[in-house]
């Protein structure tokens, strides 16, 4: 029999778990940033979180934002670069 797969709304809830349990533990998770062919950005493993278009300095700026409001964690408790 086969397995059926995680729904989107479960693996965003994990992934969220994960990362503030990280977080809370003193790990530094960290976000990879990745700019597609039209110009926008996207965070790699959270296709959920939207990005602000904005130049390359500023998006990783945004994303620590984003991700931040998110996981509802403070904005220095984990890293972010760009791919």
């Amino acid at each position: 029999m086969a397995r059926r797969g995680l729904s989107e709304a479960s693996k965003r809830k994990a992934a969220i778990q994960a990362s503030t349990r990280m977080i809370a533990r003193g790990e530094r998770p960290l976000y990879r940033v990745r700019t597609a062919l039209d110009g926008s950005y996207a965070i790699v493993g959270s296709p959920w979180l939207p990005v602000p278009v904005v130049g390359r300095r500023e998006s990783l700026a945004a994303v620590r934002v984003v991700i931040a409001a998110e996981l509802d964690v403070p904005a220095d408790g984990f890293d972010v670069a760009m791919e």
